[in-house]
């Protein structure tokens, strides 16, 4: 704080009028504070990547940039506030409450799978025959979708496991098929991680390689098969951002700014995607790589091997959400949803803090 307080002494930000510079200033200030309190309390990457976003706000400036990083801001100051204060013993009330979240979509979607939702009407009632749209508490199917898949991992402790049935259900409507693969490879990821706990067999290496061989091979299937068309929807705007990535590989273009360029008002020449504009990259991981540049890319490379070094069987229901979060956020943008993205920062504290303490869930 101190080294902070000279920096900001003697460092002239030419900015003009002196509200701008004053909020600057201390928003600066802050940011630093937090990084740093992030790398000693909670985990280092996480620490980086809020430091990512610190660089790339002055790449770009406006009114999203703002927002983005006001955003990406409490989202770290809530991830520090559940590493700081909860301890082992506090994490089955959040993870009863992310449970608790998910049943109250549920039990919307019951409502309006019946055409008895009060209170919202469908936009094109048409395009389901009359009846309301099954969003739950979201705003699309496709949004109720993730977060089923990011409360999923919830619901793998005692009694709690028998609401993984009418989970499995409900997300059937939301024709959503990130969902159902990422609900899969995180049920499929569970069951190898108890054989590797508790079976002989699964401690050995052809088990290892065969099971993730099968694996592989099922996702391969299921994609060609049933998800082909949204696919390659996906991978023609990944194809087109890869080349203005390369543009601007080291600096990043600035947070917020894959927003401005799928939406610039000169016909979307640049992006062009078969179903229109993409605001969003449908892939969390490659839009904030084209955001933040390489540097991103490579903290979140050193936070998944740092994740696969110091894992233990005692945090594995916080590694099943860890894996279930990737698939679908590598085919969807549910860290730019705050419902999904809250419960997804809060599970990144939960498995800080169950890979520092070693402790087992009930």
């Amino acid at each position: 704080m101190a080294g902070l307080l000279l920096f900001l002494g003697v460092f002239r930000i030419p900015v003009e009028p002196m509200p701008v510079l004053f909020q600057i200033m201390f928003e600066t200030a802050i940011s630093i504070a937090l990084v740093s309190a992030i790398i000693l309390r909670g985990n280092i990457f996480v620490g980086l990547f809020f430091a990512t976003a610190v660089y790339s706000m002055f790449i770009m400036s406006g009114m999203g940039t703002y927002f983005t990083f006001q955003g990406i801001f409490y989202g770290s100051v809530w991830y520090l506030i559940v590493v700081s204060f909860f301890r082992e013993k506090h994490l089955n009330y959040l993870m009863n409450i992310i449970c608790i979240i998910a049943i109250a979509s549920m039990f919307w979607m019951g409502l309006q799978l019946y055409n008895l939702d009060p209170l919202y009407k469908p936009m094109n009632p048409a395009l389901w025959g009359g009846r309301q749209i099954p969003t739950g508490l979201m705003l699309s199917r496709f949004s109720v979708a993730g977060l089923f898949v990011f409360c999923m991992p919830a619901f793998l402790r005692g009694y709690w496991h028998f609401w993984l049935i009418p989970l499995i259900v409900f997300i059937i409507p939301t024709d959503c098929k990130a969902g159902y693969i990422a609900i899969a490879a995180g049920l499929y990821f569970y069951l190898f991680l108890l054989a590797r706990k508790y079976l002989w067999i699964g401690r050995k290496r052809f088990f290892r390689s065969s099971y993730f061989i099968t694996g592989g091979g099922m996702f391969a299937y299921f994609l060609v098969s049933k998800g082909a068309a949204s696919f390659y929807a996906r991978w023609d705007v990944w194809k087109q951002a890869y080349h203005l990535i390369k543009t601007k590989l080291l600096t990043g273009a600035g947070i917020s700014h894959w927003t401005l360029i799928a939406d610039n008002p000169y016909g979307n020449k640049f992006i062009y995607s078969t179903e229109g504009k993409w605001w969003f990259m449908h892939n969390d991981f490659w839009q904030a790589g084209f955001d933040m540049g390489i540097w991103f890319l490579i903290v979140c490379a050193g936070f998944y091997i740092h994740a696969y070094r110091k894992y233990h069987d005692r945090a594995m229901i916080s590694y099943i959400a860890l894996g279930s979060m990737t698939v679908f956020t590598m085919a969807w943008f549910p860290f730019h949803n705050p419902i999904t993205a809250s419960i997804g920062i809060t599970w990144l504290a939960i498995l800080h803090i169950q890979q520092k303490n070693k402790e087992g869930l009930k």
